[in-house]
């Protein structure tokens, strides 16, 4: 088992000078604080051309000595000319030097379809993003985000329906909260075909509770009757510890990347929940 970090975690910390953290820095602050790889989660890189920075980024990792994990974007396979802009970003996954890269299946379903009506579109755009990975040495995943595509039984669809040895799925143990899906059971629905893994908790109030105002940093799940708000990896309402242990069972012995998006100081959250996260290993 491997511990990373997805950049995404530091985008809300900041250096003394009160500036936001350059990828760079990320790459630093990860291996400071133990963990054995870096997920980068887009480029940072302003104008400066992606392929070059790209380079960077995998120097100052080696030079860091820690890993880069994982490349990560965002994508909508019913966008047009998705497919071959995704495939430029395998591009960059293979200039990084990483094994995996995750893109997005589809944020939203058009209005009057169903997912039975786009999924075989979403599986072709999938696949073939897939094969052509599959030549660089790079395994392509979906994770269970962005609402539409967030269930485990869609997930779980969309990896039947793409049928590719290359591909498979992004389990986020947090984020079957957002469609109000119980998360143990998720994650056994989603186990067998997992290949990553996002370690992410959630606080979690009820409608009722927010009726006379949403608290800072809760928003509201795909029905309504929940909001959920970030926090560290084991001190929300996600089992996390349970989580990791259905996946282990299954025989998961990737890596598992540890994901913060709460109102927490950043560099402390984080590292509290590489320090939860390994502690579940240990106990399991």
């Amino acid at each position: 088992m491997k511990f990373a970090v997805n950049t995404y975690s530091f985008s809300k910390a900041k250096k003394e000078d009160g500036s936001p953290l350059s990828q760079f820095e990320m790459i630093d602050a990860a291996k400071a604080m133990g963990f054995d790889a870096v997920e980068i989660v887009g480029l940072m890189n302003g104008e400066e051309d992606p392929i070059k920075y790209a380079k960077k980024l995998k120097e100052a990792a080696k030079s860091a000595e820690i890993e880069i994990s994982c490349y990560t974007i965002g994508a909508d396979m019913l966008l047009d000319g998705e497919v071959e802009r995704v495939k430029k970003e395998v591009d960059i996954a293979e200039v990084l030097g990483v094994h995996f890269m995750r893109h997005d299946a589809s944020w939203a379903c058009p209005e009057g379809k169903t997912l039975e009506d786009v999924l075989p579109t979403i599986a072709d755009g999938c696949r073939e993003i897939t094969e052509y990975a599959e030549k660089k040495n790079i395994r392509t995943m979906s994770e269970n985000h962005g609402h539409f595509m967030q269930d485990s039984d869609r997930m779980v669809a969309l990896y039947k329906e793409i049928n590719h040895p290359n591909y498979g799925l992004l389990c986020d143990i947090g984020n079957f909260i957002c469609v109000d899906e119980e998360n143990t059971a998720a994650v056994k629905n989603v186990a067998p075909y997992v290949i990553y893994v996002h370690a992410k908790d959630f606080l979690r109030k009820t409608a009722e509770e927010c009726a006379d105002g949403v608290p800072e940093g809760y928003y509201p799940t795909r029905s309504g009757k929940n909001y959920r708000c970030g926090t560290i990896v084991g001190e929300g309402v996600i089992n996390a510890k349970e989580c990791i242990k259905i996946l282990t069972e299954q025989g998961y012995d990737g890596y598992i990347s540890v994901e913060f998006e709460g109102l927490q100081e950043p560099m402390y959250a984080i590292k509290k929940g590489l320090e939860n996260v390994k502690s579940y290993i240990i106990r399991t």
